[in-house]
């Protein structure tokens, strides 16, 4: 009892020292959730749209069917964008949240992979704490 009481007063103090959101903002700027909900929004673009074959597309903007995601699922991304861009009739995209310098090795693979089969897809990156189209 006495050991729950005193993490729970350990929480308190540091939540208290650090402010409330100390933790909760931390864990959003790593989600590809908090990036696509301000690069969508800045974009001008609609998120979550589901589409005909029950698919969901994270952004939808004007021109593009954009894929948010974090650079190490690059691979994945490719293949989400084209088929949100097949089901809209829009251009590919993808936002690749880069958020440390080894992941522009990631960026590295994607935009290779998009140049030797001439996909058409166009390539955003945001770093940490930044979502801006």
């Amino acid at each position: 009892m006495a050991k729950g009481f005193f993490g729970y007063l350990a929480v308190s103090m540091m939540l208290a020292v650090l402010g409330p959101s100390a933790g909760a903002e931390a864990a959003d700027l790593s989600s590809e959730k908090w990036y696509t909900e301000r690069w969508c929004a800045l974009s001008g673009g609609e998120m979550w749209v589901t589409m005909a074959d029950g698919g969901r597309c994270d952004c939808l903007t004007p021109s593009h069917a954009v894929e948010v995601a974090n650079a190490a699922k690059w691979a994945d991304a490719i293949g989400w964008s084209l088929r949100s861009s097949l089901q809209t009739g829009r251009r590919a995209g993808i936002v690749l949240i880069q958020l440390s310098a080894a992941d522009a090795v990631h960026r590295g693979r994607l935009e290779a992979v998009i140049e030797r089969f001439g996909l058409p897809i166009t390539v955003w990156s945001t770093s940490r704490g930044a979502a801006r189209p």
